[in-house]
């Protein structure tokens, strides 16, 4: 098991019998993954992070998990996130 978690520190108002921590287990089979996903970025002005890292990363991880990704940039415009 991987340990996903620190424990929670002890607290005057926690009374906890056991400190306990998520687990995951070492190998998980997720079969075969498929589908689309949208991705909706801010903007492309108030941050180069979107253009440069953001989006082609997203792109990458969501293609590696065999997802078809779509991702947008709304241009600061809020009704683009509806």
């Amino acid at each position: 098991m991987t340990d996903l978690f620190e424990p929670l520190p002890e607290s005057a108002g926690t009374r906890r019998k056991e400190n306990t921590r998520a687990k995951l287990p070492a190998s998980v089979d997720l079969g075969k993954t498929s589908g689309k996903v949208g991705v909706i970025l801010p903007d492309t002005t108030s941050s180069t992070r979107y253009v440069q890292y953001d989006a082609p990363l997203l792109t990458k991880a969501l293609k590696a998990a065999g997802i078809t990704p779509d991702v947008q940039n709304a241009q600061g415009d809020k009704n683009r996130f509806a």
